[in-house]
């Protein structure tokens, strides 16, 4: 009975703990504060453990563990040699049940945090961050770091060779979140980000037929491949685009007072006939305009990258 005593206080503390506290994140310079959201959690396992086993492991009906995912990094990733972490062999899932501290020791789980709300959406947040550095030669400084909070470097996307990724596991000094603020408010680095997930990412503009874009957010509408898209939210969480950039498009013309677009340039042009402005003259023009610029979180259309 003493032994249960104990327990119950220790998952009381905890409780208590998980949400008595304060979470927030960094983006740039601004800090975005989220509650936390104790009915969902994010967990990953070795690829060994299905839905069956994995129920049985969380004590959770199956209906409450979503499909079960492979851990995927970016092809244009270039490994750290230092990184030894296979990730084909793990899984990672969201859990609709109340979440529970204690799983953080549980022998099976490689990593677990809870589910946060911002604005009233759910927030997952997985076992990565991001760290962007000053200069190339900060490399030694992130290196320490890692080591000093038990982190793992997996690596640097050759597009943006000053962004690197890094790992978390249970071993680490905290979470995700946890550990981009703290490479974050050293102020030795440029940034720092937690890999946050946006109820799966599936929604993360308001455009009305943002879901059916499956070029940019592929979660198997249609029949679709999951996860085959160009990864325009995780784009845009770095930057939605620049005023300073022009597209030209030459096609069939587009509509000037389409109300999907807001930042058409005044200058256009029809080859046709050699005069100004351009006239519409067939039905692909509109449609390859609002792949590049249809204006995003306007409650309207579609979004343009």
């Amino acid at each position: 009975m003493e032994k249960v005593r104990i327990l119950i206080l220790v998952l009381c503390l905890s409780f208590q703990n998980l949400f008595g506290q304060q979470y927030y994140y960094w983006a740039y310079e601004e800090k975005h504060f989220l509650e936390i959201f104790p009915e969902k959690f994010f967990v990953l396992v070795d690829s060994k453990h299905g839905k069956e086993s994995l129920s049985s492991i969380l004590g959770v009906d199956t209906r409450e563990i979503s499909d079960m995912k492979n851990v995927v990094i970016n092809f244009g990733m270039q490994r750290n040699s230092e990184d030894r972490t296979n990730y084909k062999t793990q899984l990672w899932t969201t859990v609709d049940s109340r979440f529970d501290p204690s799983l953080e020791n549980h022998p099976e789980i490689l990593y677990v945090t809870p589910y946060f709300k911002l604005n009233d959406k759910e927030i997952g947040l997985s076992h990565f961050f991001y760290v962007e550095l000053n200069h190339e030669e900060d490399y030694g400084l992130l290196v320490n770091y890692a080591k000093e909070n038990n982190v793992e470097i997996v690596g640097n996307d050759k597009y943006m060779p000053l962004w690197y990724v890094l790992s978390c596991s249970k071993k680490s000094n905290g979470n995700a979140m946890e550990m981009a603020n703290k490479f974050h408010e050293t102020k030795k680095f440029k940034n720092a980000q937690p890999d946050l997930m946006e109820d799966l990412l599936a929604n993360c503009v308001d455009d009305t037929f943002f879901n059916e874009q499956w070029h940019l957010k592929n979660t198997g509408q249609s029949g679709g491949k999951v996860g085959s898209d160009i990864k325009i939210c995780e784009a845009w969480q770095i930057t939605m685009g620049c005023e300073n950039i022009i597209v030209a498009v030459l096609d069939q013309g587009l509509e000037l007072d389409h109300p999907d677009f807001n930042n058409i340039h005044p200058v256009s042009f029809d080859s046709e006939n050699g005069t100004s402005p351009s006239i519409v003259r067939g039905s692909h023009g509109v449609p390859v305009a609002g792949i590049i610029g249809a204006t995003a979180n306007n409650n309207l259309g579609v979004a343009g990258v």
